[in-house]
């Protein structure tokens, strides 16, 4: 994966529609406004930067991915973010690691998050 720039969005409510329906979807999948998964791709010029993130169900961005993960996922930019989200809810599964545990955060975490992931040193969280 190449020159991936994910810019300047407003992604609002992720879950609460259609996409939130039991019926239709695996139940850890109900409302991540990003959700990166099971792929061997080599990353190069990637970032998710300048983007409101507002209300997911449950987690802003899920990467986790079972058994294979990206192998650069510290290389992904992640900065300049608004985040809004309920400070009891899940806020960021962050991780490369199999069992998908390594770094799962609430929105009260998320200085916790900063700090050991490196990601979001410019970004704001506000809790709705």
């Amino acid at each position: 994966m190449e020159n991936i720039y994910f810019q300047n969005n407003l992604l609002e409510d992720s879950g609460y529609g259609w996409s939130g329906n039991e019926e239709n979807h695996y139940p850890w999948l109900w409302g991540c406004h990003i959700l990166m998964f099971k792929s061997t791709a080599k990353i190069k010029n990637m970032s998710f930067t300048g983007n409101t993130f507002k209300n997911a169900r449950s987690l802003i961005i899920d990467t986790w991915g079972g058994q294979q993960l990206y192998n650069d996922l510290e290389k992904i930019v992640v900065d300049y973010n608004t985040y809004i989200q309920p400070e009891n809810k899940d806020f960021m599964l962050w991780t490369n690691d199999p069992i998908g545990d390594s770094y799962k955060s609430t929105a009260a975490d998320f200085a916790k998050y900063q700090k050991e992931t490196g990601n979001d040193k410019h970004s704001t969280l506000s809790f709705e």
